[in-house]
């Protein structure tokens, strides 16, 4: 299984820190949130077994105080669509915890949210500014 590796590199003392690892695949993805406090690290192990292919792995890492919240995910269905969006503040991150699940996590609260939608509706939520 290869995995995928994130570091952070700290120009001014040369300092290169490992923050998180996640199961590599070909619907992998790796995104900051919009203030560019949190990283996103997805992935999914394949071929192995008691791994259920049809779930991923999403690593939520606050860069300021250096925790990583893992969630269970859907997959995107359609690559390159991810099954996660940020708002545009970075206050919540929306992701697909099932076919008719969408959670809603605030990481400055810790607060998750849960939308209903109908199975199959919803394979890559993104959020609209109006």
């Amino acid at each position: 299984d290869q995995q995928a590796h994130l570091f952070t590199f700290d120009r001014a003392n040369g300092e290169i820190q490992h923050l998180m690892e996640n199961s590599y695949a070909a619907d992998h993805t790796l995104t900051l949130s919009p203030d560019g406090r949190y990283q996103v690290l997805t992935g999914r192990g394949l071929n192995r077994p008691g791994i259920d292919p049809d779930n991923a792995l999403l690593l939520l890492h606050d860069l300021t105080l250096n925790t990583t919240t893992p969630f269970l995910v859907k997959p995107a269905d359609f690559p390159p669509f991810p099954t996660y969006d940020w708002s545009s503040d970075g206050e919540w991150l929306a992701m697909m915890l099932d076919h008719n699940l969408v959670g809603l996590f605030s990481p400055k609260h810790n607060e998750l949210r849960l939308i209903e939608s109908a199975p199959g509706s919803c394979s890559s939520p993104a959020w609209v500014n109006r």
